[in-house]
């Protein structure tokens, strides 16, 4: 990719823009391997199919692209800066992929997933809200009551409100869940697409720590409150924008976890504007009358 630049005296000039990338190595390697063409010196070298495209995506993903033609917006920086800390304008203490605390053992792409999905899910719970869908359930509100009452010596604002709020609500039929559910979730409408449904591997084991939920909520949810809600509207925030979580050793690995990801987000959008359809036509009933 190139740019017209001109020098002192007017001429124009190509300036590269993005690097050129070279796949032809992964295509003998590929060709060799279903024995189309036979081996030469060419496939002597230690590349790898997986490190060749993992270079040509790092090169020419979204966040590659736009990072070469003009940087980033103020929204997807604070998003890359909650989840990985690779913003380039915002800067916190810790991100939420620093920060993610399991009792097993989990791959970076793993962590990466869990931090994007709780990002995709607060962005959710956001549009839920903002659609008039959750009428009981506020993020500041309850992140003010765990904060200052005794529920911080529990445990952490995750594991003591948004689990329940994710799996044993919005994820579990009314009429299977559990008599302890807290009775501010009494309300939560079932949605069946699978986005609050566990989508990775010991997924119930993850955790994040008060301190880093603070910023999350306070900088990202609360302060981008339009912004998040028009592009949880869109869909999944991972559909529009990617950046980490396209590096080359996570080429091959992540792609499974965001299909898995974007499909629930997608099929929890029908469910939402069913609703809006629905509390539209209730409202233009209540005004007629």
């Amino acid at each position: 990719m190139y740019a017209v630049e001109t020098d002192e005296r007017g001429r124009a000039d190509l300036v590269t823009v993005v690097e050129e990338q070279n796949i032809a190595p992964a295509v003998r390697r590929i060709a060799r391997n279903q024995g189309l063409v036979s081996y030469t010196e060419e496939l002597q070298d230690n590349s790898t199919v997986e490190g060749v495209l993992g270079d040509f995506y790092q090169t020419f993903n979204h966040y590659g692209i736009r990072r070469a033609i003009g940087g980033l917006t103020e929204f997807y920086d604070l998003y890359l800066e909650v989840t990985t800390g690779n913003g380039e304008y915002q800067h916190l203490d810790s991100t939420l992929v620093d920060a993610i605390e399991e009792s097993l053992d989990a791959s970076q792409s793993e962590e990466l997933a869990f931090a994007a999905l709780l990002v995709d899910r607060l962005a959710f719970v956001k549009l839920l809200a903002d659609r008039g869908i959750l009428d009981r359930i506020a993020l500041h509100a309850q992140w003010s009551e765990h904060n200052q009452g005794l529920n911080r010596f529990r445990g952490s604002f995750y594991s003591q409100y948004l689990q329940p709020l994710f799996y044993d609500a919005l994820s579990t039929p009314k009429q299977q869940r559990d008599d302890e559910l807290p009775e501010m979730f009494s309300d939560v409408p079932y949605l069946g697409g699978g986005l609050f449904e566990p989508i990775l591997p010991a997924e119930r084991a993850f955790d994040v720590p008060d301190s880093v939920m603070k910023p999350v909520l306070t900088q990202f949810i609360e302060n981008e409150e339009r912004t998040l809600v028009n592009e949880a509207a869109a869909g999944s925030i991972l559909e529009t924008y990617t950046e980490e979580f396209e590096s080359r050793e996570l080429a091959g690995q992540i792609p499974q976890y965001y299909a898995d990801i974007v499909d629930a987000y997608g099929a929890e959008i029908e469910y939402v504007e069913s609703e809006i359809e629905r509390t539209l036509r209730s409202f233009a009933a209540t005004e007629a009358r």
